[in-house]
């Protein structure tokens, strides 16, 4: 079973903004982590509107959740979400406020893509979103770290840190399509975004 996900963007041209409005609802008998959180270390404060973006094919999709580093890359740190606990038959609402163009960016990017050739048009329009959220049953606390067992309360909200290789072998995703283009995406160039 899976978690109920929907989503409504609005595209603000006069500002050029995108207004995404997800909704997650939990129909499961036990409570499950959303990991839509990051820990921005510039910042110095979780930031709220993180998020992976990928061009594929003709489609942005934007990933909240873990990713694990790629296949031979091995990184003792790097930014892992908070996992947001969302109880039995509770919904779950998030706004974002994304700047267009989208950027394309991800953690791992640059280490799987190679650059851009000079003819590569920079910024290409897309006629889809697809909105992927990571997410993991909670079964309890007896299982986790001593430190992850209590949830944090950071930015006014109590989230989980799980460990990266946790999440990678527990996480699930929710997705969901969002027909709204076109709309302007601006395409990893290789080291610059």
């Amino acid at each position: 079973m899976n978690l109920d996900l929907s989503a409504h963007a609005e595209w603000r041209r006069e500002a050029s903004t995108l207004l995404l409005r997800y909704q997650v609802h939990n129909p499961l008998a036990l409570p499950v982590l959303l990991f839509d959180r990051r820990w921005d270390h510039d910042l110095d404060a979780v930031d709220r509107d993180w998020m992976e973006v990928f061009l594929d094919g003709g489609r942005a999709v934007l990933i909240r959740g873990h990713l694990p580093p790629p296949d031979g890359v091995v990184a003792t740190e790097y930014p892992i979400p908070y996992g947001r606990r969302l109880e039995p038959g509770a919904t779950h609402i998030t706004e974002l406020c994304l700047p267009l163009p989208l950027l394309e960016d991800s953690l791992w990017m640059s280490l799987q893509r190679p650059p851009m050739g000079p003819d590569e048009p920079r910024e290409v329009e897309v006629e889809r979103v697809d909105l992927h959220l990571g997410w993991c049953v909670l079964r309890g606390t007896e299982g986790l770290p001593e430190e992850s067992r209590e949830p944090v309360e950071l930015s006014g909200e109590r989230m989980h840190r799980l460990d990266g290789a946790l999440i990678a072998a527990a996480q699930q995703t929710a997705a969901t399509v969002i027909a709204i283009g076109p709309l302007p995406l601006r395409r990893f160039a290789g080291g610059v975004a």
